[in-house]
């Protein structure tokens, strides 16, 4: 028999195995730390996500709110509480008070407001106003009333003119006019048709300025005077009066 050849065996590396065990142990370890770390990131991130959700969330719900209490025609508490902070007044201008930006926006909510309680649309305002107009002669006092047509201006030179004026023709057409008109052309016995020319001149109109023209007598602007009537107008009035059957007195009643 051959003789026995010694055999050879190779160490295992023990050292060197715990070595990278240890190092890929402490790769792992950081790794796990870096992706705790980004998770933590993003529960954090979420966590805000999910509080900006909650804040959009209940911001929308007071806005539906606030659209339906508006559509209702009421108002929240704390929207109440803050106007009356800075309550309407007309200023000198005879405007809102305030700066001019709030005015308009305030002026624009009532006509919104009254557009949808009285049925109006943008094209057509007529409802609102209506419905604003009634709300504010029914339920303001007449001195009330009166303060704010005379800061109007509007209400001032063309509003009340046209009402006066037609009342004013109305008044110089009537019979009342009629019997002051035949006072004057009687006054002190017949007057000539020119003094009833030139007193109804003169209790109706007045010179202009700078000027030889005349122009008819306002006691307000743009309102005129209630004149006589002209005198054509008024004699032929008079002539057509029934007085009945007129006689000769002599030819009638004296005896032949």
């Amino acid at each position: 028999m051959p003789p026995n050849k010694r055999q050879h065996y190779t160490r295992f590396p023990v050292c060197k195995y715990t070595t990278e065990l240890k190092k890929k142990q402490e790769e792992l370890i950081q790794k796990l730390v870096a992706e705790n770390k980004k998770l933590k990131g993003k529960q954090a991130k979420l966590k805000r996500l999910q509080s900006k959700v909650r804040t959009a969330d209940e911001d929308i719900k007071e806005r539906i709110k606030k659209k339906k209490n508006s559509e209702k025609g009421f108002f929240t508490l704390s929207f109440t509480e803050k106007r009356l902070q800075s309550s309407t007044a007309l200023n000198e201008k005879r405007n809102i008070n305030g700066p001019e930006k709030t005015a308009r926006r305030k002026i624009q909510e009532t006509s919104e407001v009254a557009m949808k309680i009285h049925g109006g649309t943008p094209s057509n305002m007529q409802p609102a106003y209506f419905g604003l107009f009634a709300t504010l002669s029914n339920g303001a006092s007449a001195s009330t009333l009166t303060d704010m047509f005379y800061k109007s201006p509007t209400v001032m030179t063309k509003v009340i003119p046209n009402v006066v004026n037609e009342k004013v023709k109305a008044f110089e057409n009537s019979k009342t006019n009629f019997v002051r008109s035949v006072n004057v052309l009687y006054r002190n016995g017949l007057v000539s048709k020119e003094k009833y020319i030139s007193i109804r001149s003169a209790l109706s109109m007045n010179n202009k300025e700078n000027s030889n023209s005349k122009s008819h007598t306002e006691f307000m602007s743009n309102c005129n005077v209630p004149r006589i009537l002209p005198y054509k107008e008024l004699m032929y009035k008079i002539k057509g009066i029934d007085i009945g059957n007129l006689y000769d007195l002599i030819n009638s009643f004296v005896p032949v």
